[in-house]
Protein backbone atom coordinates (compact mmCIF):
# COMPACT_ATOMS: atom_id res chain seq x y z
CA UNK A 1 0.00 0.00 0.00
CA UNK A 2 2.68 2.64 1.23
CA UNK A 3 4.71 1.52 -2.52
CA UNK A 4 1.25 2.61 -4.53
CA UNK A 5 0.77 5.64 -2.43
CA UNK A 6 3.93 6.88 -3.72
CA UNK A 7 3.46 6.29 -7.01
CA UNK A 8 -0.07 8.30 -6.69
CA UNK A 9 1.73 10.73 -6.04
CA UNK A 10 4.28 11.07 -8.43
CA UNK A 11 1.20 10.51 -11.06
CA UNK A 12 -0.88 13.27 -9.11
CA UNK A 13 1.66 15.71 -9.94
CA UNK A 14 2.87 14.82 -13.79
CA UNK A 15 -1.26 14.40 -14.13
CA UNK A 16 -2.07 17.51 -12.02
CA UNK A 17 -4.58 15.43 -10.63
CA UNK A 18 -5.84 16.22 -6.53
CA UNK A 19 -7.89 13.31 -6.24
CA UNK A 20 -4.83 10.81 -7.27
CA UNK A 21 -2.63 13.08 -5.02
CA UNK A 22 -5.45 12.78 -1.64
CA UNK A 23 -5.52 8.88 -2.34
CA UNK A 24 -1.57 8.26 -2.72
CA UNK A 25 -1.04 10.35 0.38
CA UNK A 26 -4.19 9.12 2.26
CA UNK A 27 -2.13 5.52 1.50
CA UNK A 28 1.36 7.01 2.71
CA UNK A 29 -0.28 8.43 5.83
CA UNK A 30 -2.14 4.78 7.23
CA UNK A 31 1.04 2.89 6.09
CA UNK A 32 3.29 5.11 8.57
CA UNK A 33 0.77 5.46 11.24
CA UNK A 34 0.38 1.80 10.71
CA UNK A 35 4.45 1.57 11.39
CA UNK A 36 4.28 3.40 14.30
CA UNK A 37 2.01 1.80 15.78
CA UNK A 38 3.78 -1.87 14.92
CA UNK A 39 7.00 -0.60 16.59
CA UNK A 40 4.94 0.87 19.50
CA UNK A 41 3.57 -2.57 20.03
CA UNK A 42 6.52 -4.47 19.82
CA UNK A 43 6.48 -7.41 21.85
CA UNK A 44 9.75 -8.00 24.05
CA UNK A 45 10.17 -11.67 24.19
CA UNK A 46 12.53 -14.25 26.01
CA UNK A 47 13.42 -17.86 24.19
CA UNK A 48 14.55 -21.12 25.17
CA UNK A 49 14.57 -24.04 23.15
CA UNK A 50 14.53 -27.75 25.04
CA UNK A 51 16.05 -30.40 22.33
CA UNK A 52 15.27 -33.30 24.74
CA UNK A 53 18.80 -34.10 23.94
CA UNK A 54 21.87 -31.53 22.57
CA UNK A 55 22.32 -34.66 19.92
CA UNK A 56 20.50 -35.91 16.82
CA UNK A 57 20.68 -38.09 14.00
CA UNK A 58 20.75 -37.85 10.67
CA UNK A 59 17.12 -38.28 9.28
CA UNK A 60 15.55 -38.73 12.21
CA UNK A 61 12.98 -36.45 13.63
CA UNK A 62 14.06 -34.50 16.52
CA UNK A 63 11.06 -32.51 18.60
CA UNK A 64 11.70 -29.37 19.97
CA UNK A 65 9.76 -27.40 22.38
CA UNK A 66 10.09 -23.65 21.93
CA UNK A 67 9.38 -21.70 25.56
CA UNK A 68 8.71 -18.19 25.05
CA UNK A 69 8.54 -15.56 28.02
CA UNK A 70 6.76 -11.70 28.19
CA UNK A 71 9.50 -9.71 29.31
CA UNK A 72 7.67 -6.47 28.68
CA UNK A 73 5.52 -4.83 31.15
CA UNK A 74 2.06 -4.74 29.10
CA UNK A 75 0.60 -7.99 27.07
CA UNK A 76 2.29 -9.09 24.25
CA UNK A 77 0.42 -8.76 20.55
CA UNK A 78 -0.25 -12.06 19.08
CA UNK A 79 1.99 -12.88 16.45
CA UNK A 80 3.40 -15.67 14.11
CA UNK A 81 6.96 -17.14 14.99
CA UNK A 82 9.33 -19.75 13.28
CA UNK A 83 12.79 -20.69 14.06
CA UNK A 84 15.65 -20.01 11.94
CA UNK A 85 17.63 -23.26 10.97
CA UNK A 86 20.56 -24.03 8.56
CA UNK A 87 19.25 -26.25 6.22
CA UNK A 88 15.99 -26.30 3.60
CA UNK A 89 12.93 -27.20 5.43
CA UNK A 90 9.21 -26.58 5.15
CA UNK A 91 8.36 -24.62 7.96
CA UNK A 92 4.91 -23.40 8.87
CA UNK A 93 4.72 -19.93 11.31
CA UNK A 94 3.47 -20.81 14.63
CA UNK A 95 0.49 -18.79 15.94
CA UNK A 96 1.46 -17.10 19.11
CA UNK A 97 -1.74 -16.03 20.81
CA UNK A 98 -1.22 -12.60 23.64
CA UNK A 99 1.01 -13.04 26.16
CA UNK A 100 -0.12 -11.36 29.64
CA UNK A 101 2.16 -9.70 31.62
CA UNK A 102 0.71 -11.34 34.53
CA UNK A 103 3.76 -13.06 37.08
CA UNK A 104 1.67 -16.89 36.74
CA UNK A 105 1.23 -16.91 32.56
CA UNK A 106 3.91 -14.74 31.65
CA UNK A 107 5.43 -18.02 29.49
CA UNK A 108 3.85 -19.62 26.82
CA UNK A 109 5.28 -23.36 25.05
CA UNK A 110 5.65 -24.28 21.70
CA UNK A 111 6.23 -27.08 19.93
CA UNK A 112 7.44 -28.29 16.26
CA UNK A 113 9.68 -30.92 14.66
CA UNK A 114 13.06 -30.88 13.04
CA UNK A 115 14.54 -33.43 10.19
CA UNK A 116 18.25 -32.78 10.28
CA UNK A 117 19.14 -33.92 6.68
CA UNK A 118 22.99 -33.75 6.98
CA UNK A 119 25.48 -34.58 9.94
CA UNK A 120 27.28 -31.08 11.87
CA UNK A 121 26.87 -29.16 14.77
CA UNK A 122 24.03 -26.55 13.56
CA UNK A 123 22.83 -23.44 15.44
CA UNK A 124 18.94 -23.13 15.61
CA UNK A 125 17.36 -19.84 16.07
CA UNK A 126 17.25 -16.67 16.42
CA UNK A 127 13.64 -17.01 16.61
CA UNK A 128 11.65 -15.36 13.41
CA UNK A 129 8.53 -13.22 14.60
CA UNK A 130 6.37 -11.31 12.50
CA UNK A 131 3.44 -8.84 13.68
CA UNK A 132 1.28 -6.14 12.51
CA UNK A 133 -0.60 -3.32 13.58
CA UNK A 134 -3.84 -3.18 14.35
CA UNK A 135 -5.40 -2.98 10.77
CA UNK A 136 -2.84 -4.94 8.93
CA UNK A 137 -1.32 -1.72 7.23
CA UNK A 138 2.19 -2.15 8.13
CA UNK A 139 4.08 -5.48 8.92
CA UNK A 140 7.38 -6.03 10.99
CA UNK A 141 10.06 -9.00 10.96
CA UNK A 142 11.97 -9.30 14.60
CA UNK A 143 14.56 -11.58 15.17
CA UNK A 144 14.47 -12.19 18.98
CA UNK A 145 16.52 -14.70 21.49
CA UNK A 146 20.21 -16.10 20.72
CA UNK A 147 21.00 -19.88 19.25
CA UNK A 148 20.92 -23.30 20.30
CA UNK A 149 23.58 -26.04 19.28
CA UNK A 150 22.46 -28.93 18.18
CA UNK A 151 24.87 -31.73 17.00
CA UNK A 152 23.77 -33.98 13.95
CA UNK A 153 25.58 -37.54 14.49
CA UNK A 154 25.19 -39.89 11.35
CA UNK A 155 22.95 -42.78 11.62
CA UNK A 156 25.04 -45.74 11.88
CA UNK A 157 23.48 -49.51 11.68
CA UNK A 158 24.28 -53.08 13.24
CA UNK A 159 26.22 -55.34 11.78
CA UNK A 160 25.88 -58.81 11.56
CA UNK A 161 28.54 -61.03 13.84
CA UNK A 162 29.30 -63.61 12.11
CA UNK A 163 32.57 -62.31 10.10
CA UNK A 164 35.22 -61.80 13.25
CA UNK A 165 35.02 -64.22 16.71
CA UNK A 166 35.12 -62.32 19.73
CA UNK A 167 38.19 -61.15 21.49
CA UNK A 168 38.96 -61.58 25.26
CA UNK A 169 36.54 -60.60 27.28
CA UNK A 170 32.37 -60.17 27.39
CA UNK A 171 31.93 -57.10 25.36
CA UNK A 172 28.68 -54.73 25.09
CA UNK A 173 25.75 -54.53 22.77
CA UNK A 174 26.07 -51.73 20.94
CA UNK A 175 23.68 -50.29 18.65
CA UNK A 176 24.45 -46.27 17.79
CA UNK A 177 20.50 -45.71 17.38
CA UNK A 178 19.91 -46.17 20.72
CA UNK A 179 22.53 -43.81 21.55
CA UNK A 180 20.49 -40.64 19.86
CA UNK A 181 17.04 -42.35 20.30
CA UNK A 182 17.84 -41.88 24.26
CA UNK A 183 17.46 -45.59 24.76
CA UNK A 184 21.18 -45.62 27.05
CA UNK A 185 19.86 -48.91 29.45
CA UNK A 186 20.51 -51.23 25.77
CA UNK A 187 24.15 -50.17 25.68
CA UNK A 188 25.02 -50.97 28.86
CA UNK A 189 22.89 -54.86 29.96
CA UNK A 190 21.78 -57.99 27.79
CA UNK A 191 19.03 -60.58 29.35
CA UNK A 192 19.77 -62.33 32.35
CA UNK A 193 21.43 -65.49 32.39
CA UNK A 194 21.49 -68.77 35.06
CA UNK A 195 23.97 -67.55 37.62
CA UNK A 196 23.92 -63.89 37.61
CA UNK A 197 24.46 -62.15 40.62
CA UNK A 198 20.40 -60.46 41.12
CA UNK A 199 22.35 -57.29 42.60
CA UNK A 200 23.19 -56.61 39.14
CA UNK A 201 19.73 -56.60 37.66
CA UNK A 202 18.78 -53.20 35.98
CA UNK A 203 15.17 -53.10 36.88
CA UNK A 204 14.40 -50.07 34.26
CA UNK A 205 15.41 -52.03 31.22
CA UNK A 206 13.75 -55.46 32.36
CA UNK A 207 10.39 -53.52 33.04
CA UNK A 208 10.89 -52.32 29.31
CA UNK A 209 12.13 -55.29 27.45
CA UNK A 210 9.46 -57.58 29.53
CA UNK A 211 11.86 -59.72 31.06
CA UNK A 212 15.26 -59.70 33.26
CA UNK A 213 18.06 -57.98 32.40
CA UNK A 214 21.36 -57.43 34.07
CA UNK A 215 24.10 -54.69 33.88
CA UNK A 216 27.39 -55.71 31.34
CA UNK A 217 30.52 -56.50 32.85
CA UNK A 218 33.26 -54.63 30.71
CA UNK A 219 35.45 -56.05 28.52
CA UNK A 220 39.33 -56.27 29.17
CA UNK A 221 40.58 -57.01 25.85
CA UNK A 222 44.11 -56.07 24.57
CA UNK A 223 43.66 -57.92 21.43
CA UNK A 224 43.76 -54.42 19.30
CA UNK A 225 41.61 -53.89 16.17
CA UNK A 226 42.60 -50.92 13.59
CA UNK A 227 40.77 -49.24 11.51
CA UNK A 228 42.06 -47.18 8.70
CA UNK A 229 40.23 -44.03 7.66
CA UNK A 230 41.16 -42.17 4.27
CA UNK A 231 40.66 -38.33 5.72
CA UNK A 232 42.27 -37.03 2.59
CA UNK A 233 40.31 -34.92 0.43
CA UNK A 234 42.10 -35.86 -2.61
CA UNK A 235 40.58 -39.47 -2.42
CA UNK A 236 37.39 -38.34 -2.83
CA UNK A 237 36.41 -37.26 -6.48
CA UNK A 238 32.95 -36.43 -6.11
CA UNK A 239 33.93 -33.73 -3.21
CA UNK A 240 31.64 -30.97 -4.09
CA UNK A 241 32.45 -26.92 -3.23
CA UNK A 242 30.50 -27.55 0.20
CA UNK A 243 32.73 -30.39 1.13
CA UNK A 244 29.93 -32.75 0.77
CA UNK A 245 31.07 -36.48 -0.58
CA UNK A 246 28.38 -39.33 -1.21
CA UNK A 247 31.17 -41.89 -0.83
CA UNK A 248 32.95 -39.56 2.40
CA UNK A 249 29.53 -39.84 4.03
CA UNK A 250 29.45 -43.91 2.97
CA UNK A 251 32.58 -44.24 4.83
CA UNK A 252 31.83 -41.87 7.81
CA UNK A 253 29.04 -44.05 8.46
CA UNK A 254 30.65 -47.79 7.72
CA UNK A 255 33.59 -46.36 10.33
CA UNK A 256 31.19 -45.64 13.24
CA UNK A 257 29.32 -48.38 12.73
CA UNK A 258 32.12 -51.10 12.41
CA UNK A 259 33.86 -49.44 15.46
CA UNK A 260 31.14 -49.79 17.35
CA UNK A 261 30.87 -53.58 16.54
CA UNK A 262 34.39 -54.31 17.25
CA UNK A 263 34.44 -52.48 20.41
CA UNK A 264 31.06 -54.61 20.94
CA UNK A 265 33.20 -58.05 20.15
CA UNK A 266 35.63 -56.64 22.94
CA UNK A 267 38.62 -55.41 20.97
CA UNK A 268 39.90 -52.25 21.88
CA UNK A 269 39.60 -50.08 18.39
CA UNK A 270 42.53 -47.91 17.17
CA UNK A 271 41.77 -45.28 14.29
CA UNK A 272 44.37 -43.96 11.89
CA UNK A 273 43.37 -40.85 9.55
CA UNK A 274 45.62 -40.72 6.01
CA UNK A 275 44.41 -36.85 6.40
CA UNK A 276 46.44 -36.73 9.77
CA UNK A 277 50.04 -35.48 9.54
CA UNK A 278 50.25 -35.82 13.65
CA UNK A 279 48.12 -36.75 16.70
CA UNK A 280 47.11 -33.13 16.70
CA UNK A 281 45.66 -33.40 13.33
CA UNK A 282 43.62 -36.38 14.06
CA UNK A 283 39.78 -35.90 14.23
CA UNK A 284 38.61 -39.28 15.14
CA UNK A 285 38.31 -39.75 19.55
CA UNK A 286 40.43 -42.26 20.52
CA UNK A 287 38.31 -45.08 22.30
CA UNK A 288 41.01 -46.28 24.47
CA UNK A 289 40.36 -45.72 27.98
CA UNK A 290 37.66 -43.58 28.10
CA UNK A 291 34.88 -45.57 30.10
CA UNK A 292 32.42 -47.55 29.33
CA UNK A 293 30.75 -48.64 26.37
CA UNK A 294 28.24 -46.01 26.49
CA UNK A 295 31.18 -43.38 27.12
CA UNK A 296 33.04 -45.15 24.18
CA UNK A 297 30.01 -45.08 21.60
CA UNK A 298 29.14 -40.92 22.64
CA UNK A 299 32.41 -39.67 22.12
CA UNK A 300 33.22 -41.91 18.75
CA UNK A 301 29.51 -40.40 17.50
CA UNK A 302 30.76 -36.44 18.70
CA UNK A 303 33.97 -36.93 16.84
CA UNK A 304 32.02 -38.39 13.68
CA UNK A 305 29.44 -35.99 13.51
CA UNK A 306 32.20 -33.10 12.78
CA UNK A 307 34.67 -34.95 10.42
CA UNK A 308 35.59 -33.94 7.23
CA UNK A 309 37.76 -34.36 4.20
CA UNK A 310 41.32 -32.67 4.21
CA UNK A 311 43.20 -30.90 1.63
CA UNK A 312 47.33 -31.88 2.42
CA UNK A 313 50.15 -31.14 0.29
CA UNK A 314 51.56 -33.81 -1.46
CA UNK A 315 54.68 -33.48 -0.10
CA UNK A 316 53.51 -33.03 3.51
CA UNK A 317 51.28 -36.63 2.30
CA UNK A 318 54.36 -38.47 2.44
CA UNK A 319 55.25 -38.61 5.82
CA UNK A 320 52.91 -40.55 7.77
CA UNK A 321 53.34 -42.55 11.03
CA UNK A 322 54.21 -45.83 10.44
CA UNK A 323 52.30 -48.14 13.11
CA UNK A 324 54.51 -49.02 16.40
CA UNK A 325 56.30 -52.35 15.92
CA UNK A 326 55.25 -54.03 18.80
CA UNK A 327 50.96 -53.92 17.44
CA UNK A 328 50.11 -57.25 18.42
CA UNK A 329 48.55 -58.85 15.27
CA UNK A 330 44.80 -58.01 14.79
CA UNK A 331 41.83 -57.50 12.41
CA UNK A 332 42.74 -54.31 10.26
CA UNK A 333 40.10 -52.66 8.05
CA UNK A 334 40.46 -49.36 6.11
CA UNK A 335 37.56 -47.61 4.89
CA UNK A 336 38.10 -45.69 1.78
CA UNK A 337 36.69 -43.61 -0.89
CA UNK A 338 38.87 -43.57 -4.38
CA UNK A 339 42.88 -42.98 -2.54
CA UNK A 340 45.25 -41.09 -3.88
CA UNK A 341 49.01 -42.63 -4.64
CA UNK A 342 50.38 -41.08 -1.33
CA UNK A 343 47.42 -42.93 0.49
CA UNK A 344 47.73 -46.33 -1.01
CA UNK A 345 51.58 -45.81 -0.10
CA UNK A 346 50.52 -44.98 3.80
CA UNK A 347 47.97 -48.08 3.91
CA UNK A 348 50.76 -50.12 2.91
CA UNK A 349 52.45 -49.63 5.39
CA UNK A 350 49.69 -50.55 8.17
CA UNK A 351 49.60 -53.96 6.59
CA UNK A 352 50.53 -55.71 9.86
CA UNK A 353 52.35 -59.32 9.48
CA UNK A 354 50.27 -62.46 9.97
CA UNK A 355 47.12 -59.87 9.81
CA UNK A 356 44.06 -60.34 6.91
CA UNK A 357 43.48 -56.57 6.01
CA UNK A 358 40.17 -55.65 4.51
CA UNK A 359 39.73 -52.70 2.44
CA UNK A 360 36.18 -51.13 1.41
CA UNK A 361 36.50 -49.13 -1.49
CA UNK A 362 34.71 -47.04 -4.00
CA UNK A 363 33.24 -49.09 -6.86
CA UNK A 364 34.97 -47.03 -9.57
CA UNK A 365 38.44 -47.07 -7.66
CA UNK A 366 39.92 -49.75 -10.02
CA UNK A 367 43.73 -48.51 -9.97
CA UNK A 368 43.55 -48.32 -5.91
CA UNK A 369 42.32 -52.29 -6.48
CA UNK A 370 44.65 -53.37 -8.25
CA UNK A 371 47.75 -51.61 -5.94
CA UNK A 372 45.66 -53.21 -2.37
CA UNK A 373 45.07 -56.84 -4.20
CA UNK A 374 48.65 -56.86 -5.12
CA UNK A 375 50.15 -56.09 -1.18
CA UNK A 376 47.52 -58.45 0.12
CA UNK A 377 44.30 -56.08 1.18
CA UNK A 378 41.17 -58.15 0.38
CA UNK A 379 38.47 -55.70 -1.15
CA UNK A 380 34.93 -54.93 -0.75
CA UNK A 381 33.71 -52.71 -3.14
CA UNK A 382 30.57 -50.54 -2.31
CA UNK A 383 27.93 -47.80 -4.29
CA UNK A 384 27.73 -44.62 -1.48
CA UNK A 385 24.12 -45.56 -1.89
CA UNK A 386 24.51 -49.36 -0.53
CA UNK A 387 23.50 -50.40 2.88
CA UNK A 388 26.78 -50.73 5.52
CA UNK A 389 25.60 -54.27 6.39
CA UNK A 390 24.91 -55.74 2.69
CA UNK A 391 29.23 -54.51 2.06
CA UNK A 392 30.00 -56.29 5.67
CA UNK A 393 28.43 -59.87 4.95
CA UNK A 394 31.49 -59.16 1.86
CA UNK A 395 33.98 -59.73 4.14
CA UNK A 396 35.65 -63.06 3.89
CA UNK A 397 35.33 -65.21 7.22
CA UNK A 398 38.04 -63.96 9.32
CA UNK A 399 37.20 -66.16 12.24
Amino acid sequence: MGLAGVVGIVVAYALERDELLVAGSACVLLVGSGLLIARARRPRLEVERDFGREVAAVGRPREVVVRIRNAGRRASPAVRVVDRIPWRERQEPLALDSIPATARRREIELGYTLHPPRRGRFEIGPLVVEHEDWFGFARERLELGGTHTLLVVPELVALAGEVLRPAQGDGAEILARSVVAGRDDDLSTREYRPGDALRRVHWRASARHGELMVRQEEAHSTTVARLLVDTRADGYPDLGPAGTSAHFEWVVRMTGSLALHLDALGYRVSFAESGAGSDDDTQLAALDGVGDALARSRTLLLSLAEIRPVDVDAEEGEARAEPTADDEPGPVFAVLGDPAPATLDWLVTHRAPGSQPVAFLAAGATHAAARLHETGWTIVRYEPDAPLDAAWRLVPDAR
